[in-house]
């Protein structure tokens, strides 16, 4: 939809919001919080409505570049063609690669195949990933021909008991996953020709939960399977970074962030944004894929709940009951660190002067090369703690 200022009322939502930086009100958080405005509701509902209003007119707008009825595909028809699945193969083989999703649903390559504990066992929905050749040699497919027709995208999702999500719903997952990856790629004709079978299951796979059990802390509410997740986190990425764009105290100059203090990255709004595009999900990462690459961010780094990642001392975990003090306490590098992007030992301040000064006595090097050295060795960055200032401590617990 790209900024719209034209037609969306961006200026009169920043207008709204104040930065403040550990804000008394929430227990310290940096955020941007609403102005005490008579008129502040009245912006926000203005905002609301006329952002939604604008949305299913884009919407409306695609959707006029496409048939209004397509015929109905029988089961056998391929529907997703050789141009499409071409487009869609690299994603596809990005999150078939995904170890814990292919053990899940038996996506092994063929040297793991050998480690199941009986290949004969093996599914017809395994079976038929990886295809027997006219050579008779069994060749892996990222995404076999069966898989391209209407009948794959006809399996109902069955409500499954505690963890029994891929033994009971396998092959509708997979179909999920490769709905979810055409319209990541903008193949939307695809999508409209498969949705025009009156049995097609895609959007009943929305909201698809993760477990249908009612076991205490077994079910989490947002651990949706479905494809809701990718246009939520595309939304929240689209407001929170279009409001940013008004307060340039915060977005610093050049290339050059701003300090700590102003620094749009230490708001909760940003950091909450980003666990949400990008943390890992318990099915494919399809949804998280492109907010990874946009944001810099590897698979697994970001976690709802953090915890502290090296050895330094501290409580551990903050307390699952308050993840929300995870966000906006600490600066974005901290924040990065307390989720999981540094492992074992991290050393301290005290560390790297004493490993900087022992190198120059010692070696006689120049500190300039003294210092290039300590960055090659990656120990130029001190151990950054899970807070960056006090946290109640009724809002933490330690880690047993």
């Amino acid at each position: 939809m790209g900024h719209q200022a034209d037609r969306i009322p961006w200026e009169s939502l920043a207008s709204s919001l104040e930065w403040q930086f550990e804000a008394e009100c929430c227990f310290g958080a940096t955020n941007f919080h609403p102005r005490r405005l008579d008129s502040r509701q009245e912006s926000f509902m203005q905002f609301v409505n006329t952002l939604s209003a604008r949305i299913c007119e884009c919407a409306r707008q695609e959707r006029l570049k496409f048939p209004e009825r397509d015929q109905s595909p029988s089961p056998e028809d391929v529907v997703i063609s050789d141009r499409v699945a071409e487009k869609i193969n690299p994603t596809i083989e990005t999150w078939r690669r995904d170890r814990e999703l292919r053990c899940k649903l038996y996506l092994m390559d063929e040297p793991e195949w050998e480690q199941l504990p009986n290949p004969a066992d093996r599914g017809d929905f395994q079976r038929m990933l990886y295809q027997r050749g006219h050579d008779g040699m069994e060749y892996r497919h990222v995404l076999p021909i069966d898989q391209r027709k209407m009948k794959a995208f006809l399996y109902e999702h069955t409500t499954s008991e505690c963890r029994t999500l891929f033994e009971t719903n396998g092959p509708a997952l997979f179909s999920a996953e490769v709905a979810k990856t055409l319209l990541m790629r903008g193949e939307m004709g695809t999508l409209l020709r498969i949705c025009s079978h009156p049995e097609a299951v895609v959007r009943t796979w929305r909201d698809a939960p993760r477990c249908g059990c009612s076991k205490i802390g077994c079910y989490d509410p947002s651990e949706e399977i479905g494809w809701r997740r990718m246009h939520t986190s595309a939304l929240m990425s689209y407001i929170v970074l279009n409001v940013l764009s008004y307060f340039p105290d915060q977005l610093g100059k050049g290339s050059q962030y701003p300090a700590p203090e102003k620094d749009y990255r230490h708001s909760k709004a940003y950091q909450n944004m980003v666990i949400h595009a990008t943390e890992h999900r318990w099915t494919a990462d399809v949804t998280q894929l492109p907010h990874r690459l946009f944001f810099g961010l590897e698979r697994g780094q970001l976690s709802p709940v953090p915890k502290k990642t090296d050895d330094g001392p501290g409580d551990g975990d903050i307390s699952p009951e308050y993840p929300f003090m995870s966000k906006g306490f600490m600066p974005y590098d901290q924040f990065l660190n307390c989720q999981s992007g540094a492992k074992g030992h991290l050393p301290t301040a005290v560390d790297i002067a004493q490993v900087r000064a022992g190198l120059i006595n010692q070696t006689q090097l120049p500190p300039e090369l003294v210092n290039d050295i300590l960055v090659e060795a990656d120990y130029d960055a001190p151990r950054a703690g899970c807070a960056s200032r006090t946290i109640p401590s009724t809002l933490t617990t330690r880690r047993t």
